[in-house]
């Protein structure tokens, strides 16, 4: 495997491989800085990948079958098509894109090369998430009547001081495509698609950036109603997003990601 991008979110992915080498072995790590990489390369517990700014030592060398994409989504449209063009498969760090339609050539790309596309959506395959879709796809907990999802988060301006971050050119968006799109897939796994938006976003005072720091909505999806709220301002933390789920007769109520769901 090869990992492309050196962010901090490439030592979680250094670190899954690390416990993963009876499956697959880290080969390359691709920057466009790599000087950047270079404490990556020393956190894999194998033999230590090659570090370059290359992309032909991905897209060229026949023992990579996959790589991970975690770069912004202002630069994947092309890196994309040529992974997908050597016939790599691609495991995509969220978001999919900036716009819906930069992610439908993703999907597109993708699927005209015969190459598996990934997201990185965790939470609904952690088993809390598993265990409450078995529960409500067997209607143990009745008609699924209601989903609030609820994404209180705290970012400092430095978290946003970082070149690029929060800006629509580079991210496409602010908190919901950047922090709470974890729990709005989580809900929507246990929602369906939503068919119809209500919502309201906001920059507030308290961070300098381009894109919404607050955002609250009401979504109509296939299976249900959904009301959702995330927000980079300060009150809670990453360990206080929840989903609660309201069903007919029985209630799945303030279910944290990492804990199983509780029937009240």
């Amino acid at each position: 495997m090869a990992l492309i991008g050196a962010g901090v979110i490439g030592a979680s992915h250094v670190a899954a491989l690390s416990g993963l080498q009876d499956r697959a072995a880290l080969r390359v790590v691709q920057t466009r800085r790599p000087e950047r990489a270079s404490g990556l390369a020393e956190l894999y517990d194998g033999p230590a990948p090659r570090v370059t700014a290359d992309l032909a030592e991905v897209t060229g060398v026949p023992g990579i079958g996959a790589v991970i994409v975690a770069t912004p989504p202002s630069v994947r449209i092309d890196l994309i098509a040529a992974l997908a063009g050597a016939g790599k498969h691609v495991l995509l760090e969220k978001p999919v894109a900036r716009t819906s339609d930069e992610a439908r050539q993703v999907v597109e790309i993708c699927a005209a090369a015969g190459v598996t596309l990934g997201m990185v959506f965790q939470h609904r395959f952690r088993d809390p998430a598993q265990e409450a879709a078995r529960l409500i796809a067997e209607g143990r907990l009745g008609a699924l009547g209601h989903v609030e999802i609820a994404a209180p988060l705290w970012r400092d301006q430095s978290y946003y001081d970082e070149a690029g971050r929060g800006t629509y050119a580079r991210d496409g968006g602010g908190v919901l495509l950047t922090n709470a799109i974890h729990s709005i897939d989580l809900a929507l796994s246990l929602t369906g698609p939503v068919r119809e938006v209500q919502a309201m976003t906001a920059t507030t005072p308290l961070h300098r950036m381009e894109a919404e720091d607050f955002a609250v909505a009401g979504l109509r999806c296939t299976r249900t109603a959904a009301r959702a709220q995330a927000r980079t301002v300060p009150r809670g933390s990453a360990r206080s997003k929840t989903a609660r789920v309201t069903t007919i007769p029985a209630m799945i109520s303030a279910w944290p990601m990492t804990e199983m769901p509780k029937k009240t």
